[in-house]
C-alpha cells in the first residue's frame, strides 16, 4: 500500500488533529469487496484511513472502528472505502510499519508548522476557540442589540465562525454595537481553506500565482508562505488562513435601527454521525460554484468529518425569503435543496441582471402567487418578465395623462376638478387584473391571468 497524501485535516479544541489520508494499493480481497459494493461505479481512489495526533501526549495513532459487517470476526478495522452513495465501508488489513512511519512523518510536518506558529504567537492565542458567543453577549449594549446578536450568532456557519475568530483576535469589539458591525463585515474577509500552515500557504501561493509545474519544486514553500502573509496579512485559524480586508470595514450600524445581515439565500444546519449536534452552512457558496477551493460547504463537511452532502442529516433550514415556510420539509433530497439554495443566492446577487426594481418586483410576485416553497420561488424568478409591476403613483400619472387627452377634459380645470382621478385609476387597475402590494404602494399582475385574458378594450397600463 502507498500513501497518496493528506486529503484534509481538522483541529479540535487544540487537543487533537484528525487527518484524513488517501491510500492506494489495498489488498485484492478488499478491492474485490469494494467492487461488489459499487459495481461499475467502483473508484480505486476512494480508499483512506484516519490518523489522530494528540497535542497533550504528542503521539500519532491510527483510528480504528468496530462493528462493521465487512470485517470478519468484528475485529478493529483500519482502512475504509467510500462508495458512490458516500457511505464508509471499513476493513481490516495489515499495515506495514514503514507505511505508518511515512504517514506519521507527513502528518508531522503539519503538526510542526502548527506548534511553531503557536510558539511564535502567530496564532494570536494559539488555536483559537471558534465560539465567542458568551464573550460577545456579555459586552455592554442594549437589549435589542443582545437579541440581534444572539439570533445571528446562533446560525453562523463554520466559515463565518472561522472568520469571527480572526476578526476578534485582530480587533475585539468593546461593546455590542461593535460586535454587530463585526458580524456585518464577515464577508469582507477571505478564507483559504485547507491552508493551516505556512507550507500550505506557500503551496496556495504557487497556485494563486500560476507558477509553472516544472518550477514549483524549486520553491521554499515555508518561506513563500511567510512572503504571502506579508503581502496579504491574516491569521491561521485551525486548518484555514483568514485574510484581513485590505481596508478597514465600513461601520454599517451606528446605534440606530439594527440592519439585517445580507449576502445569503439559505442557511442549513447539517449533522453527521461524528457531530450529531450539527453545524451551519450559508448559501450561496461561490467557491463550490466556481470550483475555487474549499468554501462554505467543504469547510462544513470537514467539520462534520464527512466527504459529501449525502452523508449528512438535515436538522434545520432557513430561507432569506420570509414567505418560504417549512423549508426543511420541502425536499426529500438534501442535494436538491443545496442546489436550489445556490440558485436563489446567485439570482438575488445578480438582481435580475441589474434591474433596479428587481427585489421589489420579485417580492410582489411572490406575494401575488402566495408562494411558500423555494422551488416555486425560483420558477417565479425565472419568469419575472411575465409580471407587470408599477407604482400606484406612476399608474395614476399615466391614467391622468390619458384621461386629460380626452375631449371632455379639454373644458378646463373646472371640469377636470369634478372628476375623481384616483378612484377611476383604482377601478381601472382592478379591471385590468392588477392587485395592490402589501405595502399599499404598488400594483402587480400576471399577464397570463384569466382576468387579463377576458379583458376587452380599455386602457392597458404597463
Amino acid at each position: 500500500m502507498e500513501c497518496k497524501g493528506i486529503d484534509h485535516y481538522d483541529v479540535f479544541d487544540g487537543d487533537v488533529i484528525i487527518f484524513s489520508v488517501d491510500i492506494s494499493g489495498v489488498p485484492e480481497e478488499i478491492r474485490s469487496i469494494a467492487q461488489e459494493i459499487d459495481g461499475c461505479d467502483y473508484d480505486p481512489d476512494c480508499f483512506g484511513m484516519w490518523v489522530n495526533y494528540d497535542f497533550v501526549d504528542k503521539e500519532f495513532y491510527l483510528v480504528t472502528e468496530n462493528n462493521y459487517p465487512e470485517v470478519p470476526g468484528d475485529v478493529p478495522s483500519n482502512v475504509f472505502y467510500i462508495d458512490q452513495a458516500a457511505d464508509k465501508h471499513w476493513f481490516k488489513t495489515d499495515i506495514p510499519q514503514e507505511l505508518l512511519d511515512h504517514i506519521f512523518k507527513e502528518c508531522g510536518k503539519v503538526v510542526t508548522d502548527i506548534e511553531k506558529e503557536q510558539a511564535e504567537g502567530q496564532k494570536g492565542n494559539g488555536i483559537m476557540e471558534r465560539s465567542y458567543d458568551e464573550t460577545i453577549l456579555c459586552l455592554p449594549g442594549t437589549a435589542e442589540e443582545k437579541q440581534w446578536l444572539a439570533e445571528h450568532l446562533e446560525v453562523l456557519s463554520v466559515r463565518e465562525r472561522t472568520i469571527l475568530s480572526a476578526a476578534m483576535a485582530r480587533e475585539p469589539p468593546q461593546d455590542m454595537a461593535g460586535a454587530v458591525n463585526c458580524l456585518l463585515s464577515l464577508d469582507e474577509y477571505e478564507v483559504r481553506g485547507h491552508v493551516g500552515s505556512y507550507t500550505a500557504l506557500g503551496e496556495f501561493s504557487l497556485f494563486a500565482q500560476c507558477v509553472p509545474q516544472d518550477q514549483q519544486a524549486y520553491f521554499d514553500l515555508t518561506a513563500l508562505g511567510y512572503a504571502y502573509e506579508d503581502q496579504h496579512p491574516g491569521l491561521f485559524i485551525g486548518n484555514c488562513y483568514v485574510e484581513y480586508p485590505a481596508s478597514q470595514p465600513v461601520m454599517i450600524y451606528d446605534g440606530g435601527e439594527l440592519p439585517e445581515a445580507e449576502g445569503w439565500s439559505v442557511r442549513l444546519k447539517l449533522a453527521s454521525e461524528a457531530m450529531p449536534a450539527g453545524v451551519w452552512v450559508k448559501l450561496p457558496d461561490y467557491n463550490e460554484v466556481n470550483n475555487d477551493g474549499p468554501g462554505e460547504i467543504r469547510l462544513a463537511l470537514d467539520e462534520l468529518r464527512v466527504k459529501t452532502i449525502q452523508e449528512c442529516t438535515l436538522l434545520d433550514a432557513r430561507c432569506v425569503l420570509p414567505c418560504v415556510q417549512n423549508l426543511a420539509g420541502q425536499y426529500d433530497n438534501l442535494a436538491d435543496l443545496v442546489y436550489d439554495g445556490q440558485e436563489l443566492g446567485i439570482l438575488l446577487d445578480k438582481r435580475g441582471q441589474g434591474s433596479p426594481d428587481f427585489l421589489e418586483r420579485f417580492s410582489a410576485a411572490l406575494e401575488l402567487e402566495s408562494c411558500r416553497h423555494l422551488y416555486d420561488a425560483l420558477n417565479i424568478a425565472s419568469s419575472l418578465s411575465g409580471y407587470d409591476y408599477i407604482s400606484k403613483d406612476r399608474f395614476l400619472d399615466k391614467v391622468t395623462e390619458e384621461v386629460n387627452g380626452q375631449e371632455w377634459a379639454k373644458g378646463g380645470d373646472a371640469v377636470k376638478g369634478c372628476f375623481d382621478y384616483a378612484a377611476y385609476a383604482a377601478a381601472l387597475a382592478e379591471q385590468q387584473g392588477y392587485q395592490t402590494t402589501a405595502d399599499g404602494l404598488n400594483y402587480i399582475r400576471k399577464r397570463d391571468s384569466p382576468v387579463l385574458e377576458q379583458q376587452q378594450g380599455g386602457m392597458i397600463m404597463q
